[in-house]
């Protein structure tokens, strides 16, 4: 009786396992043969393994697009002060203002509690900034150290501040409250409205000379990277080797740099820009090597630079260090230098009473007078006031000057006029003739760009390296690549190095004889390099055109004209419109004379000189 129960017993659990297994066996052969690919568990076997492509992180971030250059821009501002400036910083933010700006402005942790927060009371009470909210503070205030990488820093904090909450900006100026505008927001913006969004306005070089050993190789340490108790860098004893990674440059700390830059430098899609940052740390003044280095390290922007910082600056000289506090005497050359933005203002009110008055058209604790703020009627409220339209710029006599500075387009068309003379020019468009221009002692390229932008080839000879940098800015400013072709050399009449002087300073004086370089500059330094020098005859092909050959190299013009020989005999017709410059006391200085050179130009038939100012204008 006991056996069959416990048989019935195994009947009774055995038939439900086996329908289990074999339900349980049916659900996975279907999960396997008969489910999408949507199943995380689902398989498709890899056609082949060539067309397994690796994607990196680095490959999805690209440079952000920019506007086109048919827009008004916006500007992103830091003004930046420390203890003692929060008036200077009120004026000078009222002075830069502009409804379709974007602003942060930054007293340091070393101002007093009291000065932080008159400025916060200026900022909130002000009825502008707080109907178009576009001026900023920073809360939470940072320990700047002069001189130190906190400088850098602080750029940093102010810049990731405007990407995150200011909007669509186009470029970023860094100022302090030692600076002031020289020309109007409408006369900038108007300017500023043609000109390419990817360029960056940043003064630079590599020749970093003495920097070598007196910043890059000794180690500094900032306190304000860890205290709370502002104190001066300090030295550690240990040096270290210039970096062999990327090549260290230098220029000035005022900047203008474009958006996409300015995220790179933030959001770096390679590494460069926090390797460089990490190396800056210990660099005295890295505010001057910074965004320098790291731009014209990056493929992406090393060719996006303009050399210029877009300042007037009355610096020690030399060595271009400590600038001087400007003064009334300073304001002709403020004003003749073209510079938007000028430095280092202190306690003299005339010279920026005067700058309101003459310059800005501001009145006394006002704004800049323009179409964005209407206050002819006096019963209407400050919203009302402010003209919605702000993008009807006004702009003055200040656009014109900054068209001076940074339209060399406009400037050159008017200097090769000048050098070919009107008849000449005209008839050489009405003949078709588009022959070469070749330009010796190129400078900034200024005759090299006009002739460019009027379709002339040009071969540009020039052995300075900062003028070198200049003609490669106006060559991608004014888009004339593919019509020039510069070449990093003096001339003369034999092939090989000659010894230059450099002058500091003056680098359009810059010559072969020393006496001729500190001729009309005898109190600036003066540097001796080699450099690489090639006559005329082996880089210009026979069978090249030519219609313009200009020398002005400072008292080297026989040697010059010596090299070219070949090209200077040919026939009349075919040797070029010769124009040179003929200063006795400069071609005394380089061992030659005017009569040298007229004899020498006689016997390759240039038999027709005239005298123009200190340019003789020569043919056959």
């Amino acid at each position: 009786m006991e056996t069959n129960i416990k048989t019935l017993r195994k009947k009774t659990w055995f038939l439900p396992l086996i329908i289990s297994l074999l339900t349980s066996s049916i659900l996975i052969a279907f999960s396997l043969f008969f489910t999408s690919s949507s199943n995380p568990f689902h398989q498709i076997p890899s056609k082949s393994k060539t067309q397994q492509i690796p994607v990196f992180v680095e490959s999805k971030l690209n440079i952000s697009p920019t506007k086109p250059a048919t827009t008004i821009p916006k500007l992103a501002y830091l003004i930046s002060g420390s203890s003692g400036d929060v008036e200077s910083l009120k004026r000078t933010l009222k002075a830069l203002y502009h409804p379709l700006n974007q602003y942060v402005v930054h007293l340091d942790l070393e101002s007093p509690a009291e000065e932080r927060l008159e400025l916060v009371d200026f900022v909130n009470n002000e009825p502008v900034f707080r109907e178009v909210g576009n001026v900023r503070l920073v809360g939470r205030s940072n320990l700047v150290t002069y001189r130190g990488p906190t400088m850098v820093t602080n750029t940093l904090h102010a810049a990731a501040i405007l990407l995150k909450d200011g909007g669509d900006w186009d470029w970023f100026i860094n100022l302090s409250a030692s600076d002031y505008p020289l020309v109007t927001q409408d006369d900038l913006l108007h300017t500023f409205s043609t000109v390419p969004r990817d360029l960056n306005f940043i003064e630079h070089t590599s020749d970093i000379g003495w920097k070598e050993y007196q910043r890059a190789k000794p180690l500094i340490v900032d306190p304000g990277l860890y205290s709370l108790k502002k104190s001066d860098v300090f030295w550690v004893s240990q040096k270290r080797s210039v970096p062999t990674a990327y090549k260290l440059f230098t220029g000035s700390a005022w900047m203008m740099l474009s958006r996409p830059f300015v995220e790179y430098c933030l959001w770096g899609w390679d590494n460069l820009p926090r390797i460089v940052l990490m190396y800056y740390a210990n660099f005295l003044s890295s505010p001057e090597g910074y965004f320098h280095t790291v731009i014209c390290n990056a493929e992406e922007f090393k060719n996006t630079t303009v050399n210029h910082d877009l300042h007037f600056i009355s610096w020690d000289n030399p060595p271009k260090q400590h600038p001087h506090f400007l003064s009334i005497d300073d304001y002709e050359r403020m004003v003749e230098s073209h510079a938007p933005f000028a430095r280092k203002f202190g306690a003299d009110k005339e010279l920026l009473d005067k700058i309101d008055l003459e310059l800005l058209g501001r009145e006394a604790d006002g704004f800049v007078t323009s179409n964005w703020f209407d206050r002819s009627d006096t019963n209407k409220t400050i919203a009302e006031s402010i003209v919605r339209n702000a993008t009807e710029l006004k702009p003055g006599p200040g656009a014109e000057r900054i068209k001076t500075l940074i339209g060399v387009q406009e400037q050159g068309i008017k200097v090769v006029a000048v050098l070919l003379d009107d008849e000449l020019l005209e008839k050489m468009k009405s003949e078709g003739k588009m022959g070469m221009f070749i330009d010796v002692g190129a400078n900034v390229g200024m005759a090299t760009f006009a002739a460019a932008v009027m379709g002339f080839r040009v071969f540009a000879f020039e052995p300075i390296f900062e003028n070198l940098q200049s003609i490669c800015n106006g060559i991608y400013f004014n888009r004339v690549g593919d019509l020039v072709h510069v070449f990093e050399a003096a001339t003369s009449d034999h092939a090989g190095n000659i010894t230059f002087h450099k002058l500091v300073g003056r680098l359009d004086n810059s010559a072969v004889s020393a006496t001729g370089a500190k001729m009309a500059f005898k109190s600036n330094e003066e540097i001796e390099l080699q450099v690489r020098s090639v006559p005329l005859d082996q880089v210009i092909p026979e069978h090249e055109s030519v219609l313009l050959l200009k020398i002005d190299v400072q008292g080297w013009e026989y040697h010059v004209l010596k090299g070219a020989k070949n090209l200077l005999s040919r026939k009349k017709g075919e040797a070029p419109y010769l124009i040179y410059e003929e200063d006795e006391r400069l071609l005394q200085a380089s061992n030659s004379s005017a009569k040298e050179i007229r004899e020498f130009l006689d016997s390759v038939g240039y038999t027709r000189c005239v005298q123009k100012g200190t340019d003789a204008h020569c043919t056959k």
